[in-house]
């Protein structure tokens, strides 16, 4: 159900969605989700990506990297734990 929110959320803000997706519909829109559909060959720096249509986003990435770098200042600082929230995820 988290999936078809976040979709819904995020696509349908804009007022272009009327209701929830079908699950037919929500079914075709995780079908190019996975990395297992990623194909890297490091011989030749180069990625592949399975099924027309994927795409690659690196929102997540720079997320990480800020809650870790977030994480390391805290530690330096003396503070050993706590809970920091991102729009996707928490550390």
């Amino acid at each position: 159900m988290i999936l078809v929110l976040r979709r819904w959320t995020k696509y349908g803000n804009d007022g272009s969605m009327q209701e929830v997706p079908s699950a037919e519909a929500i079914k075709k829109s995780v079908e190019k989700v996975g990395y297992k559909n990623i194909l890297l060959d490091s011989a030749q720096t180069t990625i592949f990506l399975r099924k027309e249509g994927m795409k690659i986003g690196f929102g997540s990435i720079g997320k990480g990297y800020a809650a870790d770098q977030g994480k390391m200042i805290a530690q330096k600082a003396g503070i050993m734990a706590g809970i920091g929230l991102s729009e996707s995820a928490i550390h």
